[in-house]
């Protein structure tokens, strides 16, 4: 298996990693507290994150390469987030250059490579008929989550939401 980069939090309190490459590339991996997707859930809103993953602005347009290393990368950074079991995340694949479904495909894999059966991972497509385009939305939890049953109903219920409004 391959190692991961090592990597640091921003600061103590922070919800957001970084590390770099060994070909320079700058990564940022964000958990931002996201309690808008559950406002009506009080025993899990406040721990309920949106994952963002961005390379460093500055190198937006440098094209990065295959790295096997990001994986694990991510991975570990995952391991060490939950280590509160209560957190949740929640994560829609970019759509601003139609690879949403590339992304989405990179992530299943990622997550089934790296599965030490601590994680619950629930997946939906939201089709949107108008714009004829279709978005991947992701849920990530602990198996030792107290609120887990809560947690998939908000989700299958937020998910069915967003499905009918497109």
């Amino acid at each position: 298996m391959l190692q991961p980069y090592n990597f640091k939090k921003i600061d103590s309190d922070s919800s957001e990693y970084a590390f770099v490459t060994s070909s320079g590339m700058i990564y940022s991996v964000a958990f931002v507290k996201a309690d808008y997707y559950f406002p009506k859930n009080e025993s899990f809103k406040n721990d309920t994150f949106e994952l963002i993953i961005q390379l460093d602005e500055s190198q937006k347009n440098t094209w990065a390469g295959r790295d096997l290393n990001i994986p694990s990368t991510i991975a570990a950074i995952f391991k060490d987030f939950f280590k509160d079991h209560e957190k949740v995340v929640v994560f829609s694949c970019d759509t601003t250059d139609g690879k949403q479904g590339a992304r989405n495909r990179k992530f299943d894999d990622w997550f089934k490579q790296f599965d030490d059966d601590s994680l619950l991972k629930l997946n939906e497509t939201i089709f949107d008929i108008e714009n004829q385009s279709q978005y991947f939305m992701s849920m990530i939890f602990s198996k030792e989550n107290p609120h887990k049953n809560e947690i998939v109903i908000a989700f299958k219920e937020l998910t069915k939401t967003l499905s009918e409004a497109k």
